[in-house]
């Protein structure tokens, strides 16, 4: 499980288009999906769901992005807001207003860019949550035989449910996560595909729906070996590189 599918975000944009087309890639992502295409619908959701994440187009019809954000500050100081914009220079917007906006993302939205900063925001709400309680640790006595036991059966279990190892694997454990680096996964077939740059995302994008696919299968395994529950965290896929890292962390009992 990764961290946004523990968490609720609200989208609010008036291109029907775009908000159809984003919604997929939320529901794919987060736990509860929520949408508005104006500011006032937007404000009334946002006090029936209250949501963890609220992306907000600025250039909305009637009340605009920031005017709706700054209303819903009046009551509410937790919520993390993402902002979205047609407009370049959304940096000085940022600086104008002292409305504790988390980020933003211009359109066309790169999804790619989209998912790293929705990660970062859910990573730092969800250490918001837990900083008031005590931090497991795993026991670290036999840190490097326990990475070896893993790497072992990390490949093994990537083998039986793809049909083809990694050419290798690392795996590094602190006292709070583990992550697992594969180095030459690509098929030959997905290696033709990115020959056309256009393809990189779809091969990207496959090969991160695969470790949540199988997240039960490692995430056993790694309960297995060490004694302590993981979930899945954060997919770093790099298809040009042939190189993806998965980062798992260590639940609280």
């Amino acid at each position: 499980m990764s961290i946004l599918e523990n968490l609720k975000v609200m989208y609010v944009e008036d291109n029907d288009n775009t908000r159809y087309s984003i919604e997929r890639f939320l529901k794919r992502r987060f736990g509860k999906v929520f949408l508005a295409e104006n500011a006032e619908k937007g404000i009334q959701l946002f006090h029936e769901k209250e949501p963890d994440i609220a992306i907000v187009d600025i250039l909305l019809p009637g009340m605009g992005g920031l005017e709706m954000i700054k209303k819903i500050r009046e009551t509410n100081s937790t919520c993390r807001f993402l902002i979205t914009s047609s407009v370049s220079d959304v940096a000085t917007i940022l600086k104008a207003v002292d409305l504790d906006i988390a980020n933003y993302i211009v359109k066309p939205i790169d999804t790619d860019d989209f998912e790293e900063k929705l990660t970062r925001i859910g990573q730092s709400i969800m250490e918001e949550k837990t900083a008031s309680e005590p931090t497991p640790t795993f026991d670290l006595t036999h840190k490097k035989e326990t990475e070896e036991e893993i790497r072992k059966a990390f490949i093994k279990i990537l083998k039986e449910k793809s049909g083809k190892g990694p050419r290798d694997a690392a795996v590094f454990i602190s006292r709070d996560t583990i992550e697992i680096s594969v180095y030459g996964v690509l098929s030959l077939s997905e290696k033709v595909l990115l020959k056309n740059v256009k393809n990189i995302g779809h091969v990207e994008e496959t090969h991160r729906l695969f470790y949540h696919a199988i997240e039960k299968e490692i995430t056993d395994m790694i309960k297995d070996l060490t004694g302590t529950p993981v979930e899945l965290g954060t997919i770093k896929v790099n298809a040009f590189k042939d190189r993806e890292v998965a980062r798992f962390r260590i639940l609280r009992y």
